[in-house]
């Protein structure tokens, strides 16, 4: 009996070999050279806190600034909008398209109550800067008679 050395990657490389496969056998049975999915996606966000507000930078690089809508609710920072790819702008022939396109969507949880008549929103070079002040703790006066 001969003793095989194992090989960690081979499992590896055999799914990818196998899901290689199966796309290439639906990809002939659909008839389309190209697949197109119509999901959202989400830009990447850095949220930051400081002792009196939060501050929330979102990459948006190639989404006019008319094309973001920005809304709080319940305690979430939700950011929604459209970013059109290059072929849909103007009549340029793509050859390669990596970078995410069309409708997307981004909700972030805030733990704190934020001051939502403050809250202000800055736009440059592709950064959506969103600055959420904490709400203000009023202290109530218990009159007793």
């Amino acid at each position: 009996m001969s003793i095989t050395k194992w090989n960690p990657l081979h499992n590896l490389v055999f799914l990818y070999d196998r899901m290689n496969l199966f796309y290439e056998e639906v990809k002939e049975k659909s008839g389309q050279e190209q697949w197109h999915f119509e999901e959202q996606w989400q830009p990447v966000a850095d949220v930051a806190c400081t002792d009196k507000e939060y501050v929330v930078d979102i990459a948006l690089p190639g989404v006019p600034s008319q094309d973001i809508h920005l809304e709080i609710v319940d305690n979430s920072l939700c950011v929604s909008g459209t970013r059109l790819s290059r072929s849909q702008r103007d009549s340029a022939s793509c050859l390669r398209l990596e970078r995410e396109h069309g409708a997307f969507s981004r909700a972030i949880k805030l733990e704190r109550a934020i001051c939502e008549e403050s809250v202000s929103a800055d736009y440059r070079d592709g950064i959506l800067r969103v600055t959420l002040p904490f709400a203000v703790r009023k202290k109530v006066n218990i009159e007793t008679g």
